[in-house]
């Protein structure tokens, strides 16, 4: 009977006599554990002090704690508060857990769209050119291969260089100024290769 009110009403907390009349308190234990919804419950066991006291089964069943008979109220209620909020912070730890796991997952995923756009700037044609503009020579820190090839630079010898290193010399001055325009003005730019 009383594990079918468990199932309606899950406690925090069983004070579990080992000696019981029908079966005994490892029994029960063992039951409650193999029970996902019960398997959380903190379960002291009482046994009396004249009585086979197996420790090591206690805890191997799934006990947390045991008292002995006769109670002494102070003693019983220290080790009830005790269980109470080490399952309070288990059940905040499992919280927290839970969020870290969404976190993470969230973080994957943001990850593997990050990974996705790489590429695709990386294989389109346009040339694409990223500056840290929170610096004050706003220095390229990104060239995809599409300007590679309509500036002719390759990535090691741009990475770290202000943009303006890129009028001196080049036959496409119209597009070299666009370029300075955009950086400056902070905004996109994209040039075509018409070869």
């Amino acid at each position: 009977m009383a594990l079918i009110t468990i199932q309606s009403q899950v406690p925090d907390l069983i004070l579990l006599d080992i000696l019981m009349l029908q079966v005994d308190g490892y029994q029960v234990c063992q039951q409650l554990k193999a029970n996902p919804k019960t398997k959380d419950i903190s379960i002291i066991f009482v046994s009396s002090i004249n009585g086979s006291v197996d420790k090591v089964k206690e805890f191997s069943v799934g006990g947390v704690d045991y008292i002995t008979k006769p109670l002494q109220i102070e003693e019983l209620l220290a080790r009830v508060e005790n269980q109470m909020m080490m399952t309070k912070q288990k059940q905040k730890l499992k919280e927290e857990n839970t969020k870290l796991k969404q976190e993470l997952s969230e973080h994957q995923q943001n990850e593997e769209q990050l990974q996705l756009l790489h590429r695709a700037i990386d294989a389109c044609q346009n040339g694409i050119m990223i500056t840290d503009s929170t610096q004050t020579d706003n220095p390229i820190v990104y060239v995809n291969q599409g300007f590679e090839t309509i500036t002719g630079y390759s990535k090691a010898e741009v990475m770290g260089k202000n943009p303006r290193f890129l009028h001196k010399n080049h036959p496409n001055q119209t597009a070299l100024t666009e370029v300075s325009t955009a950086v400056q003005e902070q905004r996109k730019w994209a040039l075509h290769n018409q070869e």
